[in-house]
């Protein structure tokens, strides 16, 4: 029992031994693969960095609640309970219009809404 316990210690110790000697780095065999992952290395400093450029959606002009299209102001009288207008934005892309947002507000209740360029709602979120 003792020597197959040995056996088994040996074995477990060369075990470890083979696996921390895999996690260590490999050393270069020569200067001329030292020469080339320098130029490597040389050539990724010099290459140009792109930047990343996200996509812009539309740019929000704040205007007056009077400026929204009538469809607007009847779809907040019929589906939010008569509520008031509090902020209103024009969407401009490419300095074409591309639609409208409004918040309406009726006592506690807030909801912003978005609207395309006639004025017809896009986000219908209906109050409960």
């Amino acid at each position: 029992m003792k020597l197959s316990g040995i056996v088994l210690t040996v074995a477990f110790i060369f075990m470890g031994f083979l696996a921390t000697a895999q996690d260590k780095p490999k050393k270069m065999k020569s200067t001329e693969t030292k020469q080339k992952v320098l130029q490597e290395d040389e050539a990724l400093e010099e290459a140009p960095v792109m930047e990343q450029v996200k996509p812009q959606g539309p740019k929000k002009v704040a205007i007056e609640p009077s400026e929204l299209p009538k469809e607007v102001h009847e779809e907040v009288l019929k589906n939010y309970y008569h509520g008031e207008i509090t902020e209103a934005y024009k969407l401009m892309k490419d300095g074409k219009l591309t639609g409208y947002l409004a918040e309406v507000k009726n006592g506690p209740e807030t909801w912003t809404l978005e609207f395309d360029k006639t004025g017809n709602a896009l986000n219908k979120i209906l109050p409960e």
